[in-house]
């Protein structure tokens, strides 16, 4: 889902130009790909890799740093230059969603790790890098990280990108929900976070106008649909 790539990599940018600490960058962005994952779409890492080396979110290490290269030295280095190559957690197989998935990146000699990542506690437990260097990513709730993202957006009056998430919420809400609406609802109006997104929201000169737009990037989803769910109904109701 294009969409929902070119949102994240545009909040994660937004982050890093506002020079937010990295542990915050890191927690942030952890959940953002995971939110991204959800849908069918291509590993977009390699757009942001140099901020995200920079904020330590990915570690870029030798090839010999894999646990695995020598048994694969031919794989790790046939590759051509400039060129991403996904290694599966065994390289020596195809590659399998749920048994052999993607685990690293190889490109241009150097092999890349997501801390945290299973293969980065292989490679620590081989020894090439020792755990206490290894920075910390804390696991926070997803409105959160949304929050934080709006938040910033608001302070650049960057009203697109708050309404390119709300609008890309309400969309995951309609079309992921598989539990009662009114418990969810519940939650929803109980979370700090999902609050927080909807006071910015109604910050934004002409929302309800803007969003019900169909030429523009944050079109809602159609009213039929909105009505006829309580959750949306929320959603979009004058916030």
């Amino acid at each position: 889902m294009q969409d929902v790539d070119d949102l994240v990599e545009d909040s994660l940018t937004m982050l890093d130009d506002e020079e937010i600490e990295s542990e915050l960058f890191r927690s942030v962005a952890a959940r953002l790909y995971d939110f991204q994952s959800h849908y069918e779409t291509t590993p977009t890492y390699f757009r942001l890799m140099e901020t995200l080396l920079e904020h330590d979110y990915f570690l870029e290490l030798p090839l010999e740093a894999h646990p695995d290269y020598e048994a694969h030295a031919d794989d790790f280095d046939d590759h051509e230059a400039g060129r991403v190559v996904p290694i599966f957690r065994d390289p020596g197989a195809d590659w399998d969603a749920d048994d052999n998935p993607v685990a690293g990146y190889l490109c241009n000699d150097q092999l890349y790790v997501e801390v945290g990542s299973p293969l980065c506690q292989r490679i620590v437990g081989s020894g090439e890098i020792a755990e206490a260097t290894l920075p910390a990513i804390e696991d926070i709730p997803f409105y959160r990280a949304v929050s934080t993202v709006c938040r910033m957006a608001d302070r650049q009056g960057n009203d697109e990108l708050l309404l390119r998430w709300y609008t890309t919420l309400g969309f995951h809400l309609a079309m992921n929900v598989e539990r009662d609406s009114q418990a969810l609802l519940d939650e929803l109006r109980g979370d700090s976070d999902v609050q927080r997104l909807r006071e910015i929201a109604g910050t934004i000169d002409d929302f309800e106008m803007r969003v019900a737009h169909p030429e523009v990037e944050a079109e809602a989803p159609p009213p039929e649909l909105r009505q006829a769910h309580p959750v949306l109904q929320w959603w979009y109701e004058a916030v």
